[in-house]
């Protein structure tokens, strides 16, 4: 007989295992096709003008054909990818191939020195994840968390490029409660993607979807194997997932890569030093600041500060 006082866990979000990412890939094949051409015009641009070409891009993503508007990319490291080419983060990511670079190549140097397998919160179409994946193969396991049912199918595609097997997916939104929520994307922007419908870097309209909401606790409840790093992503929920993370920083005690962006903070009321501070109430960490140029500074950001960071946060 069952035990009445043990929880009822909600049922399991959709996930996908290394088996099911090729179907995933031969499912997309008919809707993918060739912008070379359109990474051509845009490379050109530009190297003319020192920065994306926003403007032009706008012009040539109408050109597209919108039967087939997936493709293949490659980063500068090898790391293959299926892209959008409707998708700024796609786009990115052809014109720019070491777009990211710095908190990549910061994550890769953190793992000489940690063990334990790899969450990424917010993988969108699973550049990041991938890579990490392939840099930890046969050392770590790396489990992506998209909530955007058409992304996390991207994010599919894009592991069984790389072959990958040390990778699951799961398709669902993070937060402080195991629950149903209505989350929010911006057509033409996947990487704003967000519980809250902002202003930050909107590109379109946003367009709603139903998706499962779970808790890190839960998630990782029945995982085997410690978590070493966490990578959070989630446009402006980092308080709410840490909030539902307690019993695993407790148990774990992982260092913590967290986006913050000062526009949304103000938007919806919180600091870093309100994360950084949940994140502290498992024990003692130290936190820096991690610049799109690679560069760290201290922690907290100086009063007044603007621009989007990560914050690294590793327990002591």
């Amino acid at each position: 007989m069952a035990n009445t006082s043990d929880p009822i866990l909600p049922p399991p979000p959709p996930s996908f295992e290394a088996d099911d990412f090729p179907h995933v890939l031969e499912s997309l094949g008919p809707q993918i096709g060739s912008y070379d051409w359109m990474w051509a015009l845009l490379r050109l641009s530009t190297r003319r003008r020192g920065g994306f070409p926003e403007r032009l891009y706008a012009r040539l993503r109408r050109l597209g054909n919108p039967r087939r508007p997936y493709f293949r990319g490659r980063t500068a490291d090898g790391t293959a990818f299926l892209g959008d080419y409707r998708d700024f983060p796609s786009a990115a990511y052809m014109v720019m191939p070491r777009w990211n670079d710095a908190i990549i190549q910061f994550m890769r140097g953190q793992y000489d020195v940690i063990q334990g397998n790899y969450l990424d919160l917010g993988a969108n179409f699973g550049v990041v994840a991938a890579t990490m994946a392939r840099h930890l193969a046969g050392r770590a396991e790396v489990v992506a968390v998209e909530p955007i049912p058409e992304t996390a199918r991207r994010a599919a595609a894009t592991f069984a490029l790389n072959r990958l097997t040390n990778v699951r997916l799961v398709q669902a939104a993070i937060g402080d409660q195991d629950s149903e929520i209505t989350f929010n994307a911006s057509p033409g922007n996947s990487a704003i993607a967000s519980v809250h419908r902002h202003q930050f870097q909107q590109l379109g309209t946003w367009q709603q979807t139903r998706v499962p909401c779970r808790t890190l606790d839960t998630l990782c409840s029945g995982m085997a194997g410690r978590i070493g790093l966490i990578k959070i992503d989630v446009e402006g929920h980092e308080l709410q997932v840490i909030r539902g993370a307690s019993a695993l920083l407790a148990r774990d005690r992982p260092s913590v890569l967290f986006e913050f962006t000062p526009a949304l903070s103000t938007e919806y009321g919180y600091q870093a030093a309100d994360v950084v501070e949940q994140i502290g109430a498992a024990g003692t960490y130290r936190c820096v600041v991690l610049h799109d140029s690679g560069e760290m500074s201290a922690f907290p950001p100086p009063q007044g500060w603007q621009d989007q960071v990560n914050v690294y946060c590793v327990s002591e």
